[in-house]
């Protein structure tokens, strides 16, 4: 609905018209939020009524202006805290249409004695800011301090501008992990084919054509304000916003391994997140981890659109190791039903950025926190260890802005997925604390999936833990050629072996679109040849996971 134009009254009859409204104003967390600060004002003229630093978190007022007869104006209600992102909203004076779906509205047949009811739910996530830039000299230039995620013009769609470095590959065609009988999630979906094959020849696999640019949104986005600010990077599936009575959102937390590394290191007055290196500027923390493992290099948005399932995708990004409210239970609540709110801002604009149209007549409400699954790649087990088994320690956050209800957080915490997590010789202790956090809970489940390189002399099969079971042992003519999978008889969980050898391809497979196995490479800085195979490994298990979830399928 346009804004009316006072210049359109010129030479009109004028009608006062009065609107009374009643603002409520509360967190996430359906906590009461005080001290907020309020700017209530006619579109058509621009008159109001401010208020600041409110001791509670209730506003009421009153609106007048003159108006041609028969036309109506929106008024437009602003509301800003120092903790949390600015939130704002047009409504028509029925309260029949508004602009901001996290906001809820009760109409009224007459607004003028009957107050418009009006509650405002601030969140503290937000886009992040961008820099963009054309040349390489001005890509130098932001050397000094840059404020954003960088934009540059794309190479799968020359003329438009995206995020540095993303979907710079024209290709859709990907190469994933499936299984050709069944997707029940109950079903054994054993992943090796035939080990006397080569390459993707040894494991059950599929073509798929995906494009997570065009089936989905992908956001950097700033969680908190002030100091404590952290990066997190979110792909949201965009069948959710196909739907707008979406009632909850089943997430997906992926833990990257830990940042407390060289290459994270960043120049003098360089700051995370945002911080660039090197003499072809870069950003570690943005190209370097988020895009780099749900896109170009790792391709977990991939793997989950090829097994067909659907879940918002959530990557919090670590500063220099530090992990913050992300390895706290309370703290991933409260991020998650943040990223709820986020992603239910989006729903009335298009992928492209462009406004649907009309306001809607009816918003649903944010939608509430579904299944979780925490998963995590390599050092990636730190965090989830934490969540498993909370320690009591001061926490070096702010609780009452970075965490929710704790104890509320299992009953929607379904899944954990080991994508070859670095654990070594506590492989066995972990299979241990897994199979307590399973519980008799039939709704969870657990999947392990490690590499010659993080499981050292483990083995599925080996212990008594991880039973009942039906054990799947195949080795290749190669010496050294072994895959060994474990599953439960009720298919709650599964544990899966791979030696590097069965990871290695005997040919130049690289013009597969999607991944390929690796050769032994020789890293030149003193690492084991097979942490190629390590790093390979997430690029094809999560399919595997996703499609023996109980995520809901696309």
């Amino acid at each position: 609905m346009a804004a009316s134009d006072p210049r359109m009254s010129i030479g009109k009859t004028m009608t006062t018209q009065q609107v009374k409204l009643s603002i409520t104003v509360f967190d996430i967390d359906n906590q009461p939020v005080d001290r907020f600060t309020v700017a209530c004002n006619w579109w058509s003229t621009g008159a109001g009524n401010n208020s600041e630093a409110q001791i509670n978190n209730k506003f009421d007022c009153t609106l007048e202006a003159d108006v041609p007869t028969g036309k109506t104006s929106d008024v437009k209600i602003t509301v800003s805290h120092p903790e949390f992102f600015k939130e704002e909203t047009s409504i028509d004076t029925s309260g029949s249409h508004w602009t901001n779906p996290t906001c809820g509205v009760t109409p009224t047949t007459n607004p003028a004695t009957t107050p418009l009811q009006v509650k405002f739910v601030l969140g503290r996530m937000q886009k992040a800011p961008t820099v963009g830039f054309q040349t390489k000299d001005q890509l130098r230039a932001l050397m000094g301090s840059p404020t954003g995620v960088l934009l540059n013009e794309t190479l799968r769609n020359p003329g438009e501008f995206d995020y540095r470095a993303l979907f710079n590959q024209k290709k859709n065609r990907f190469l994933a992990i499936s299984h050709p009988i069944s997707k029940d999630s109950n079903a054994i979906h054993p992943i090796v084919k035939d080990p006397h094959a080569d390459n993707w020849g040894r494991v059950h696999h599929a073509h798929f054509t995906v494009d997570p640019s065009t089936q989905g949104r992908f956001r950097w986005v700033e969680y908190g304000k002030g100091t404590q600010r952290f990066a997190v990077a979110i792909w949201i599936p965009e069948v959710y916003f196909a739907n707008n009575t979406t009632s909850k959102l089943d997430f997906i937390v992926f833990y990257s391994p830990t940042t407390n590394l060289p290459q994270y290191t960043l120049p003098r007055g360089q700051q995370y997140p945002y911080g660039l290196k090197g003499t072809d500027p870069w950003q570690p923390y943005i190209a370097g981890l988020g895009q780099s493992y749900l896109f170009n290099a790792h391709f977990l948005s991939y793997q989950l659109l090829a097994a067909q399932k659907r879940a918002v995708l959530v990557m919090p990004i670590n500063n220099f190791g530090e992990w913050g409210p992300f390895s706290d239970r309370a703290g991933v609540h409260r991020l998650l039903a943040e990223a709820a709110h986020f992603v239910h801002k989006q729903r009335p604009w298009n992928i492209d950025g462009t406004f649907k149209g009309p306001l809607q007549d009816k918003h649903a409400p944010i939608p509430g926190i579904g299944k979780v699954v925490i998963s995590g790649f390599s050092s990636g087990h730190v965090p989830i260890d934490r969540l498993i088994s909370p320690r009591k320690e001061a926490r070096a956050f702010n609780p009452l802005f970075y965490t929710a209800d704790a104890a509320s957080f299992p009953k929607v915490w379904k899944e954990i997925w080991d994508l070859d997590l670095a654990l070594g010789s506590a492989t066995v202790d972990w299979e241990k604390k897994l199979m307590n956090w399973l519980g008799t809970d039939p709704t969870r489940r657990f999947r392990m999936y490690h590499s010659e390189y993080t499981a050292e002399r483990w083995r599925p099969s080996a212990g008594k833990t991880l039973s009942p079971r039906q054990t799947i042992n195949k080795k290749g003519t190669a010496v050294g050629v072994e895959a060994e999978e474990v599953y439960a008889t009720d298919g709650r969980w599964s544990a899966v072996y791979f030696s590097n050898l069965f990871l290695q391809g005997s040919k130049d497979d690289n013009n597969v679109d999607g991944p390929w196995l690796p050769k032994f490479t020789t890293d030149k800085k003193g690492h084991p040849e097979n942490i190629g195979k390590h790093h390979f490994m997430i690029d094809i298990v999560l399919a595997h996971a996703a499609l023996t979830s109980t995520l809901d399928p696309l």
